[in-house]
């Protein structure tokens, strides 16, 4: 295999490894926001369990959700696809960066979806439009879900955690963390481990790594979980890098939160994405999450919700989407002409 034929590869394997490490910047520190806010978890088992749950769950669980954004949307055995997953890849992650820049907290995995759907779009590549809208609409409803049982399982625990009960609540506490991490590592996560699959996939067959398909069989266990704990260091050290600002927005900005909220919105945003995750459809864990703050702290009184900072929010993924798909549009049409 010659240079040419190495670069597509070496550039899939240049955007992963900056997939993965904005992911823990950005997820990392909404997932461990509430728990940093609260003090319920020492820093250095919150980097262990974070790690644990991104290496267990898929081995345990299974990688429907990877298998969805690796082969279910782009047919990635068509020749030259490669490169339209690549193109819609880095728009996504580039969306991402400009709406950072201004202020507008996003979703990294409705960026990703975005970015692909427009790269097939430009590109004049199959795309799976049917089952993108089936992904969407259940990404859609996450974070009403995430709203409803959030008020709901607030409601549950103001009647369970009696005074007195402070012990009871720092234990569910850290189980609503736990939960958050499998939920992720179950769902979300799973972004990291489909573009690092495809990445490996066009490396010469001499490497001892088997390509994207096997990588994702059940009988890879070992390349797999090599792959799932490089993803996972990659992760902390995104985490590490910008903790303090992630977790500030979403730990302060978006309600005035309580321990119980912070519980209710744990358990209610895992309870979404764990669902979606039955059905193989990538959805953000920090929208369901979003939306189980709002339903438990809205639901001890409206005010207690900063309306402006969600509305700030909600409005960047009405703009994410449209944006990585018309951004991966335009970069994707050379790849029509040379087609």
């Amino acid at each position: 295999m010659n240079l040419t034929e190495l670069a597509l590869p070496i550039a899939t394997i240049m955007v992963a490894l900056v997939l993965v490490v904005l992911s823990g910047a950005n997820d990392g520190g909404v997932i461990s926001a509430l728990g940093i806010r609260f003090a319920v978890i020492e820093y250095g088992w919150l980097l262990l369990i974070m790690a644990g749950a991104l290496v267990a769950v898929p081995l345990l669980l299974g990688t429907a959700v990877a298998d969805t954004l690796a082969a279910g949307l782009i047919d990635t055995s068509v020749p030259g696809s490669g490169w339209v997953f690549l193109v819609g890849v880095a728009a996504g992650l580039a969306t991402v960066l400009v709406l950072g820049r201004l202020g507008l907290p996003t979703s990294i995995t409705l960026a990703l979806i975005g970015g692909l759907a427009g790269a097939a779009l430009g590109a004049g590549a199959a795309f799976d439009w049917a089952r993108v809208g089936r992904v969407l609409l259940i990404g859609a409803a996450a974070p009403a879900v995430g709203l409803l049982l959030g008020m709901l399982i607030e409601r549950l625990a103001r009647v369970v955690l009696v005074r007195g009960s402070g012990r009871l609540l720092r234990v569910l506490q850290v189980v609503g963390f736990v939960l958050l991490c499998g939920a992720y590592a179950a769902n979300d996560g799973q972004k990291m481990l489909a573009v690092a699959a495809i990445a490996l996939a066009g490396l010469p067959t001499s490497s001892d790594l088997p390509a994207a398909p096997m990588i994702l069989a059940s009988d890879q266990v070992g390349p797999r979980a090599a792959v799932l704990a490089g993803c996972a260091a990659l992760f902390c050290a995104g985490l590490l890098w910008r903790l303090r600002r992630v977790s500030r927005r979403i730990g302060f900005d978006l309600a005035q939160v309580r321990p119980v909220d912070a519980v209710a919105a744990e358990f209610a945003g895992s309870t979404a994405v764990v669902t979606s995750s039955a059905f193989g459809a990538p959805v953000s864990l920090t929208q369901a999450l979003a939306g189980g703050l709002v339903g438990a702290s809205g639901s001890a009184g409206l005010r207690r919700v900063r309306w402006a900072a969600a509305g700030r929010i909600g409005a960047a993924w009405l703009v994410t989407l449209p944006a990585s798909a018309v951004a991966a549009a335009v970069l994707a049409l050379p790849l029509r002409l040379i087609g």
